[in-house]
């Protein structure tokens, strides 16, 4: 279709089975004289300051959508770094919380998102021809108790509940690091609903918990949530870069730290994929000494961390990639991010025997050169990413440009 997103980073993407849903980001504007580059949060071609949102539909043709919200509906407002969920097949709603607003002011709204509120429609693939209306998820009032404003932190849904743990929030005061974990049910019974609207809970752990942090790789296995890794007061180098591993039992509410060693990895920024036999898998990520990373762990929940060090060709370090994870080929996928400019490799790690092989890459060992875009994607980092079915999508991201800049000693141009 002739309708595209406008290019973007920082924006956040969720399946929702046939479906995937995408908002916010920033793109940059050149502006002035001088040229210079300006940060602007997106907000919606039909009203400006609600946050910009995108269906993408992959069958039976892959095509973006602008999402409809009914005549005159408030929303949330255009925002990037927040986080999206998705309740499941049952609730079939998605719920944004929180994010950097435009200003540079986090944000601690939640808003929902409730994709049966209408007949399912027929075929599947309809649902971006649907009308819906964002609603807010929590309390509406000024004194109501919920978390500070924040970016940067982690969200699951546990059981039709929000919650929502650590990132970097403002107290009104200063922007700093947190520790906290909050809860929002969003699922409800009836006399639920007739009581009104959810407040939030914060929960208070039954035993020491992990030191304040964002950015950090958060997911959920069963009915524990693990969390590794972030940036914050306690972390170690230029970076601030923290390098524990924790799990909470969801139901005894109790933190479990994993024992460190030299196999943990020490990143901010970084891709974890669950999987069956290895609770996590990962690679990169932004080290400790700011740069990337190359190296490459599994996660298994009993044994804690372990490092791979696979034999043959390898892709080189790097932060802001694609990480994808297939079970059932027992395979994670490598593409894009950046090192020292972006990258446009793909690599395929084989996990039962620890092996890379080079799809797409200028690499000697690599199977074939990558696509020149418009054929295939550019160079790139930080993109949104999501599975619909069978297929990853990737969109937006950073782009590196290099400018020639005349010298006027020699009258020869660098760049």
């Amino acid at each position: 279709n002739p309708v595209l997103p406008v290019p973007r980073a920082l924006s956040t993407m969720a399946s929702t089975g046939s479906t995937a849903l995408m908002c916010g980001g920033y793109t940059l504007l050149t502006s002035g004289a001088e040229e210079r580059e300006q940060k602007v949060v997106l907000g919606s071609t039909a009203n400006n300051s609600i946050v910009d949102c995108w269906w993408f539909t992959p069958f039976p043709s892959p095509r973006w959508d602008v999402l409809l919200l009914a005549e005159g509906s408030e929303g949330p407002s255009a925002r990037f770094a927040t986080t999206l969920s998705y309740t499941g097949h049952e609730e079939r709603s998605v719920v944004l919380f929180g994010g950097e607003l435009s200003g540079g002011q986090p944000d601690n709204s939640c808003w929902l998102l409730q994709l049966n509120a209408q007949p399912e429609a027929s075929p599947p693939q309809a649902t971006f021809l649907r009308t819906f209306q964002w609603q807010t998820c929590g309390p509406t009032g000024a004194n109501a108790l919920r978390p500070f404003p924040r970016f940067g932190h982690a969200a699951v849904i546990f059981r039709g509940a929000l919650y929502i743990q650590g990132g970097f929030a403002s107290d009104g005061i200063r922007v700093q690091a947190m520790d906290d974990l909050w809860k929002l049910q969003i699922s409800q019974t009836a006399e639920e609903k007739r009581a009104g609207a959810p407040i939030w809970e914060q929960v208070m752990p039954k035993s020491g918990k992990p030191d304040p942090r964002g950015f950090h790789a958060a997911w959920l296995s069963g009915f524990k949530l693990f969390l590794h890794g972030g940036q914050g007061p306690t972390g170690v180098g230029a970076s601030a870069v923290l390098e524990d591993t924790w799990q909470l039992d969801l139901y005894t509410l109790s933190w479990k730290r994993f024992e460190s060693s030299g196999a943990v990895p020490v990143a901010s920024h970084l891709s974890i994929n669950p999987s069956e036999g290895a609770v996590g898998v990962c690679f990169g990520g932004k080290s400790q000494t700011g740069r990337a990373s190359g190296r490459l762990y599994t996660f298994n929940a009993i044994r804690g961390w372990t490092r791979v060090l696979p034999a043959g060709a390898r892709p080189s370090r790097r932060a802001g990639h694609v990480a994808i994870y297939d079970e059932g080929g027992e395979t994670m996928t490598v593409s894009f991010g950046y090192d020292t400019s972006t990258l446009d490799d793909t690599w395929i790690l084989h996990i039962p025997t620890s092996r890379w092989v080079c799809m797409y890459g200028w690499d000697s060992h690599c199977t074939s050169k990558p696509p020149i875009p418009p054929f295939g994607p550019p160079k790139m980092a930080f993109p949104a990413r999501e599975t619909v079915g069978l297929y990853s999508f990737v969109f937006g991201g950073l782009v590196m440009e290099s400018t020639a800049c005349p010298n006027p000693a020699t009258g020869n141009t660098s760049i």
